[in-house]
């Protein structure tokens, strides 16, 4: 997902007032795997200056003032004095609705997404209306997985910036969020005919595709994604299951090997997915040594141990198994403590 534009013009009657958009102000970690996201906004501390109690009030007389004031104190993080500054602005000013989009991002900053959303839509209504807002707004319900509401917000950053890819794609993601996989597909269309450079556009359409059990057309879709991106290791996931599912094992491994040997090793879902793939070429072995691997790039990893443990088994290598076993029902796994009451494991 890009980067939200780090510098937005607001304009109010004849002045023109620069806000940097919050995404800026406060990182969001976005991630997207098969084709469902998660957004998480990550709030710095605030800043240990102490705010004044006036805030520089006396200063402040015109929305141009309170604006350059309160973006200086959102520029360096001192979220508190920023939020003294623009709450009391707001109070002055009610119908200002720059004001109360960056009241939104000092609360962003404090870690109050409810107020900010809240904030953000106030400034919305205000109007006049912005994408930018509703970007964000569509943004923060989808960290409180107000999936509705979501898809809403961007809807209608998509209908006031209809040139923008962005939109119909974070809005898909919103409505597949929703179970509304038909709206998803149109919107995602809609989003890779407007940019086809878009690879999650193209990456999620596979995903669909594959939870539709059409592999052909998720291998098309995927491989738009794969041109654009060629290292995501999720996109090579995506294009692995769909080579699997058309009885193309050897090539599926194949694309997950290419995936560097320790991100390979630490993640669960590329084990699984390349255990799969190996298990349809009848090469048990290999997917036992590859846990063992995992296992202990992996020490404290419970899963991955008691996945060791279970294929050591299956290839007749018991005391090894045992061993994994054990290690993982040291560190709690449940299942695998019964494992080895089955089997008689000493504790």
């Amino acid at each position: 997902m890009r980067k939200q534009e780090a510098l937005m013009g607001v304009s109010s009657g004849k002045r023109t007032i620069g806000w940097r958009t919050a995404v800026a102000v406060v990182p969001v970690a976005v991630l997207i795997l098969g084709g469902v996201w998660l957004v998480r906004f990550v709030s710095p501390s605030a800043s240990n200056a102490e705010a004044s109690e006036n805030a520089g009030q006396a200063s402040l007389e015109t929305v141009d003032a309170v604006v350059a004031a309160t973006r200086n104190y959102l520029n360096t993080g001192s979220w508190e004095q920023a939020l003294t500054i623009v709450r009391r602005a707001t109070e002055r000013y009610p119908r200002e609705a720059v004001l109360h989009a960056l009241h939104a991002e000092a609360l962003l900053g404090v870690g109050d997404p409810e107020g900010a959303l809240e904030k953000f839509v106030h400034a919305s209504e205000l109007g006049p209306d912005r994408a930018g807002w509703r970007d964000f707004a569509g943004t923060i319900a989808a960290s409180l997985e107000k999936w509705e509401e979501s898809a809403t917000h961007f809807g209608m950053a998509q209908r006031l910036d209809p040139s923008n890819a962005k939109y119909p794609l974070l809005r898909a993601q919103a409505q597949r969020a929703l179970g509304d996989v038909d709206a998803a597909r149109v919107s995602l269309t809609v989003a890779t005919r407007l940019d086809p450079s878009i690879a999650e556009g193209w990456a999620t359409l596979a995903d669909i595709a594959l939870n539709e059990n059409r592999p052909a057309i998720a291998l098309q879709h995927i491989e738009k994604a794969r041109r654009i991106d060629p290292e995501n290791a999720v996109y090579r996931i995506i294009e692995a299951r769909a080579l699997r599912r058309e009885g193309r094992a050897e090539e599926a491994a194949n694309t997950l090997y290419a995936i560097p040997e320790q991100k390979r090793l630490t993640s669960a879902v590329i084990l699984a997915e390349l255990a799969m793939c190996l298990g349809m070429l009848g090469e048990r072995e290999a997917v036992a040594a590859m846990y063992v691997r995992a296992a202990e790039a992996s020490p404290t990893d419970a899963e991955i141990a008691f996945e060791a443990a279970q294929w050591l088994e299956r290839v007749g290598r018991v005391d090894e198994a045992a061993a994994y076993g054990r290690r993982a029902a040291y560190m709690g796994h449940e299942n695998a403590r019964k494992w080895c009451e089955q089997r008689g494991v000493p504790m």
